[in-house]
């Protein structure tokens, strides 16, 4: 008996192209067998395919969205945008996910933030989806509205929220919404989704975390409203479920709705982990096809609470939402993805193999390595190479996405090079 598993499982790694280095399966370390789970064989591996309705991945990994501040001051796309999602595509990455982008003028987050509340922004958007096309890659659109979390400044007015509560980081007081205003908003999330399969992207995900817009009609501390929008969860989630009521009626149910929501908000009187487990059950009831389970937002003190969380691995642990995520996984029929400070490859088919989650997310480390998978799966499985330091957000809304430790290390390479040609004479 004991013979016969092993067969099996030996033969699902070899034919799966379970080792990424492509080694007989009688080569691959132990780790990467695949174990038994209550007597049955988990043959699933990072590199197989996926499909959520109906749209196949190549493999289970996502690339998180990030915000870029490579867009004109209008949201419109540029030819770095283009030019950093090519870089992407040709990662072999299973879904692109892009960086968020505002469905109304007053909805933006930052400078140089993607737009989509304009038709006008249709074909700058299907040349990002055309550069992922040419190499094969499958792309989504993640559509937000930042609500308070944005500047006067910034979008020409004060900006909105559930209610008149400011956060406590940015300490702006923001305009209480009128139910006209929520429904006019609800309205705009299902157009920004129609923009979105207009310009050819795969999918598209809606943005209810970090307290944005959508999270803070979520949360008691931020949503004090006394009408149908605001009250118990019921009514703070409604917001929420109308706008993907409204997503899916205007893309239809053969396209692929992914949303990204908080586990917990890590706050007093924020989202709570319960509330959220309540509000994606339901979602998965109405028909979201996938969960990215992430947390905190800006007000988040505690590490253990942050979106980003630095140091990892070195002196915070993997994973680090973990703990929450196979909660939804146990929870929801639908599908659910990891996100937060997954850096080896080792982890990555842990959380799948234990049946903790059915896809992997990872930002950072792609901002560092955009081939990252193609590495992996050559032989080389040392972690990302990716410390963590979270420079690269930092300084993003400033000088647009990119990888400053890249740039330190080539400082140093061209010093090194300088240097030697001084000491042999050369010119």
């Amino acid at each position: 008996m004991r013979h016969g598993t092993r067969a099996i499982i030996c033969d699902a790694a070899h034919n799966s192209g379970g080792d990424p280095a492509g080694r007989p399966y009688k080569e691959l370390p132990e780790r990467f067998f695949f174990p038994l789970i209550f007597g049955e064989v988990n043959m699933l591996n990072v590199f197989d395919s996926v499909t959520i309705n109906g749209l196949q991945l190549a493999n289970r990994f996502v690339r998180s969205a990030t915000y870029e501040a490579l867009a004109t001051d209008e949201g419109f796309v540029t030819d770095a945008l283009v030019a950093l999602y090519e870089e992407l595509a040709r990662g072999d990455i299973g879904l692109i996910v892009v960086g968020y982008a505002y469905i109304q003028p007053n909805g933006k987050g930052g400078p140089g933030m993607l737009g989509i509340w304009s038709d006008d922004h249709v074909d700058g958007l299907a040349r990002i989806t055309g550069a992922a096309r040419r190499h094969g890659a499958k792309i989504a659109s993640q559509i937000v509205h930042c609500g308070r979390q944005s500047f006067p400044d910034l979008i020409g007015e004060t900006p909105v929220a559930p209610s008149a509560v400011p956060t406590a980081k940015l300490g702006i007081m923001p305009r209480e919404l009128s139910i006209s205003e929520i429904e006019e908003m609800i309205e705009n999330f299902g157009k920004a989704a129609a923009r979105a399969k207009a310009a050819g992207f795969d999918a598209v995900q809606i943005h209810c975390a970090h307290g944005y817009l959508l999270n803070q009609f979520l949360a008691r501390n931020s949503n004090r409203r006394t009408d149908k929008y605001g009250g118990d969860l019921e009514g703070r989630a409604r917001a929420l479920f109308e706008a993907y009521a409204q997503i899916r009626k205007t893309v239809g149910a053969d396209y692929p709705v992914l949303i990204k929501l908080n586990c917990a908000d890590f706050v007093e009187d924020g989202l709570q982990l319960e509330e959220s487990l309540w509000v994606a059950e339901k979602l998965a009831k109405m028909g979201i096809d996938a969960i990215e389970v992430s947390g905190g937002v800006y007000d988040t003190v505690p590490d253990e609470g942050r979106s980003i969380q630095k140091g990892v691995p070195r002196k915070r642990p993997e994973a680090y939402f973990l703990p929450y995520i196979e909660k939804f996984k146990k929870a929801v029929e639908a599908t659910v993805i990891a996100v937060g400070g997954i850096r080896t490859l080792e982890t990555s088919q842990s959380i799948l193999r234990e049946g903790k989650a059915d896809l992997i997310s990872m930002c950072r480390p792609f901002i560092h390595e955009p081939h990252l998978l193609k590495r992996w799966r050559s032989g080389d499985v040392s972690p990302a190479a990716c410390v963590s330091c979270n420079r690269c957000l930092a300084k993003t809304p400033f000088e647009g996405l990119k990888c400053f430790r890249v740039k330190d290390e080539r400082r140093k390479e061209k010093e090194e090079r300088d240097e030697q040609k001084g000491e042999t004479g050369e010119k």
